[in-house]
């Protein structure tokens, strides 16, 4: 997550969203911004910045988690990765990873600390101790105090909920920060695959069954939204 103490906000990001540009981008705009955690939850923000806006955005868990078994395939450069989920990513096909894959991100913390307010923080941490291949993206953007979708507008963010956008508005949610640079994620790896194992669609997923009616739900806002403004 990254707190922007300039506009009282907090990007609460979710891995593999390719949103790389994005961050570097708020990373340039504000200044004060800093990645507070990596790989942390919604449930995880201090308290002491409960108060701020929070925002994050969802993808299809199907190209979210394609992006993330090519990424650690593929990331030579990153030690952690590579020693932690490479063995895994490499020995399976996307299919049987799904499956099979039970490394979750503590195994994964960087043993480096950082300092923020006089307490030490892991670079890397997490509170829902589930591989990212069973994790659903309700972890990181539904506390419990509640969640609401951009596009539907009859429904607001109470005080300490996070508002979603979907992953094809990373410009809007860039514009809406006042950034004016294109973030459009690059996709380096391209659409998944048709998933094709019974096993998955039957274990892995109903795990996933709130991302997939999230994204249904906005894309429905959208296309309705699409039509009242032609109409």
């Amino acid at each position: 997550m990254i707190i922007i103490p300039e506009i009282n906000a907090i990007y609460v990001r979710v891995p593999s969203n390719e949103d790389g540009k994005l961050t570097d981008a708020i990373m340039r705009k504000y200044p004060s911004a800093r990645p507070l955690y990596n790989q942390m939850e919604s449930d995880g923000i201090p308290i002491e910045y409960k108060h701020f806006e929070k925002f994050g955005i969802i993808r299809d868990p199907i190209d979210r988690l394609w992006d993330f078994y090519n990424a650690h395939r593929n990331d030579e450069a990153n030690v952690y990765s590579l020693a932690i989920y490479g063995p895994a990513a490499k020995r399976y096909d996307f299919e049987n990873w799904l499956i099979l894959n039970n490394v979750c991100f503590q195994a994964y913390a960087n043993p480096e600390k950082t300092r923020e307010n006089g307490t030490l923080y892991g670079i890397n941490e997490i509170i829902h101790h589930l591989p990212e291949n069973q994790k659903s993206q309700y972890f990181y953007l539904s506390p419990t105090s509640g969640t609401a979708a951009y596009g539907k507008s009859a429904v607001e963010p109470n005080s300490n909920g996070i508002m979603i956008f979907p992953y094809s508005h990373m410009n809007h949610v860039a514009n809406a920060l006042g950034i004016k640079e294109d973030v459009t994620p690059e996709e380096l790896y391209g659409p998944a695959p048709q998933i094709e194992s019974a096993l998955v669609r039957d274990t892995v997923l109903p795990l996933f069954a709130w991302d997939f009616q999230m994204c249904e739900n906005m894309r429905i806002a959208m296309l309705v939204s699409d039509n009242s403004k032609t109409a």
